[in-house]
Order: C-alpha cells, then sequence, then structure tokens
C-alpha cells in the first residue's frame, strides 16, 4: 500500500500526491510524519519526493521528483488515501454546496469559477441536464488542497517552521540548566554553554526560514 502525502513548500508551490522515501534510489517508502520528523530533524538529512498527477485518460502518472531539504519544506500533511475519479462511490461526487461546506467556502461560487477556468478535468466535474454542476473529492482535493478545512485536526501533519520553534524552546531551557562545554578556538579556550551554540545555530535557522517565507521568489 502506498502512502501519499501533501508537500507545502515555503515558495507556496503544493505537490499532491507525493511520494516520500528517505534515500534515493530506494524502493522504500516512508509512513508517516514521525519518520519524516527523524529524517529531516533526527538526522538532518533530505527527502526524496516523487508527485503525480492523473493524465487525460483519469491514469496517475509521475509528475516531478526532487530532493527537499526542510529549508525547503512548510508543511506536509498525511498519510492521505488517494482515489482516482474514476473509482469513486457515489459518496464521492459531491454537489458544489457540499464540496464548499467540507472545504470550508462560504458558497459555490470559488468552485464554479473553477469549473469556468477549466482548473477541473473531465473526469473530475460535470454537469448534468438539468445545469447543476457536480465534483469529485479527488478533483477538489488536487484543486483546492488535500486536506479539506473539515479534516485538518483529523490529518497528522509536521510543520517546518513550529518544529524550528520548539526546538529553540528546547534550547533555551537547557541552557537554563547551566550546561557547559570548552572549545578550543586558534589555540585559545573559549567557554561557552552547549545551549548557547544551539540557540544560536536554531535561531539563524528560524531568521532563514522567515526570510524565506517573506520572500518565496528567493526559493
Amino acid at each position: 500500500m502506498k502512502h501519499y502525502f501533501q508537500i507545502t513548500l515555503k515558495n507556496g508551490q503544493r505537490l499532491w500526491p507525493a511520494i516520500i522515501a528517505a534515500h534515493q534510489d530506494s524502493n522504500e517508502t516512508v509512513n508517516n510524519i514521525d519518520e519524516i520528523r527523524e529524517i529531516l530533524f533526527g538526522k538532518g538529512s533530505n527527502l526524496y519526493v516523487c508527485w503525480y498527477r492523473e493524465n487525460d485518460n483519469g491514469e496517475l502518472v509521475l509528475w516531478g521528483a526532487g530532493i527537499l531539504s526542510k529549508d525547503d519544506i512548510h508543511l506536509i500533511q498525511g498519510p492521505i488515501s488517494y482515489r482516482s475519479s474514476q473509482e469513486l462511490s457515489i459518496y464521492e461526487v459531491l454537489t458544489l454546496s457540499d464540496a464548499a461546506a467540507i472545504w470550508g467556502q462560504s458558497d459555490g461560487s470559488t468552485i464554479r469559477k473553477a469549473i469556468s477556468d477549466e482548473s477541473f478535468t473531465r473526469w473530475e466535474c460535470r454537469k448534468s441536464e438539468s445545469g447543476v454542476y457536480s465534483v469529485t473529492y479527488p478533483g477538489m482535493q488536487r484543486v483546492f488542497g488535500a486536506v479539506p478545512r473539515s479534516m485538518i485536526q483529523v490529518i497528522p501533519f509536521l510543520d517546518t517552521n513550529e518544529e524550528v520553534k520548539e526546538i529553540l524552546k528546547s534550547a533555551k531551557r537547557l541552557r537554563k540548566s547551566g550546561v557547559s562545554l570548552t572549545q578550543t578556538n586558534n589555540g585559545q579556550q573559549k567557554h561557552e554553554s552547549n545551549a548557547d551554540a544551539i540557540i544560536k545555530i536554531m535561531t539563524d535557522m528560524v531568521n532563514i526560514a522567515r526570510d524565506d517565507w517573506k520572500n518565496p521568489s528567493k526559493n
């Protein structure tokens, strides 16, 4: 069984559905958020990611692949079930009003505009003879986000900005403990706490992440 994730990058790009591996050319994929957290923040390694799209025949095909570090990523959500628009139950075909309610929109006007803009494929929306539109659940996931607003608290997630903040808090607590170390710099002895060194590193990371978030064109 494949485990799919939605990855939102700091430049605003959204990768869905995505499969994550811990090693390049590995057939072993990551199964949960805890594994991703360990790779990014425990081992300090990168993620090897492939993301997909449905083609005109409704088949899921490889759309892109790349290596992502924690500095590239804003949010990862999953695992999330993926269903093809051609393999749906009646409960996964939605009126615009129902879809809007699930995705936290006031009405179906935004979805209707997306249909007019041809954001949905022919497998993802339909207009009945009476003029009523319906959309598929997978189509809404692709266009408006894999995790509907009504499901945000249910799907596990990793917010890298929040993760950095938590590490920074831990470092501050460590500094209060007074643990110290001795470093040699050009033959001179220098004393500082472990926590001070960690806080400096993590503060730099927070500032870089904040700068990237405000200036996505730099990515």
